[in-house]
């Protein structure tokens, strides 16, 4: 088959568009970026005011008491990576609608608090891996 001109105009057209569309979505990217920076950034805060308000409960140095919380690292540092910390979201969302009575609604240390900054977070890095 021939490169005949109608061919190479279709051919060019569909290029441009793609490329219209790949610099769209790597336009995108930076915001979606910021997006998952600023809810990691809540997910930090929350996961400190939560470790504070629970040593009234389990202690101020880590013990076998803090894994029910998720903090299983042997340590009561934040977790270093996201995963980890939307992990430790997650088993702090459990523990205080397991522990609702340790939960402090003047701090916003909830188990829906919990929940919700997960959802935020997940949603940031599912926009930055879509980008």
């Amino acid at each position: 088959m021939h490169n005949t001109e109608s061919v190479t105009r279709a051919d060019l057209a569909s290029a441009r568009t793609a490329e219209g569309e790949y610099q769209a979505a790597k336009a995108a990217k930076p915001a979606a970026t910021d997006a998952q920076a600023s809810a990691d950034a809540e997910a930090i805060k929350y996961i400190v005011a939560a470790r504070d308000v629970l040593k009234n409960h389990l202690g101020a140095r880590y013990s076998q008491a803090w894994n029910a919380a998720g903090f299983i690292n042997g340590s009561l540092e934040v977790p270093g990576t996201i995963s980890q910390r939307m992990e430790l979201l997650k088993s702090l969302q459990a523990y205080f609608g397991a522990h609702p009575t340790y939960e402090v609604a003047s701090l916003n240390v909830t188990g829906t608090r919990a929940r919700d900054i997960h959802e935020t977070l997940s949603d940031g890095a599912s926009g930055v891996n879509s980008a």
